[in-house]
């Protein structure tokens, strides 16, 4: 089967399944699982595996594997984004200092 008559069926046999697609809205509900998991310090592995049945628990159109996982990436980056900004704010001069002479970012 070609991909444009796998374009062709897609909606009706989303329609036929009581699949919702995975658009913008999907996107959002999905991310807002994503970082509770992230902060919940779940490897990545789990979390994809969580998300797949996310999906498929709400009745989703599961999207391709690299979306899911690009999707997982940034989660866990904000996380750890929004980590060192907190550690930067709680560390004092000195472990600045000592940080920074043996090497380590600060």
């Amino acid at each position: 089967m070609g991909h444009t008559q796998i374009v062709k069926i897609r909606k009706p046999l989303l329609f036929v399944m009581l699949l919702n697609t995975f658009d913008e809205e999907a996107e959002a509900i999905l991310a807002t699982e994503i970082v509770a998991m992230v902060r919940m310090y779940l490897k990545p592995r789990l979390i994809f595996d969580r998300c797949l049945d996310f999906l498929i628990r709400q009745r989703f159109q599961v999207p391709s594997p690299r979306t899911l996982t690009d999707m997982v990436r940034a989660g866990s980056q904000g996380r750890k984004e929004e980590l060192v900004t907190v550690m930067e704010s709680h560390l004092t001069e000195h472990a600045r200092h000592l940080s920074s002479a043996y090497g380590l970012p600060s």
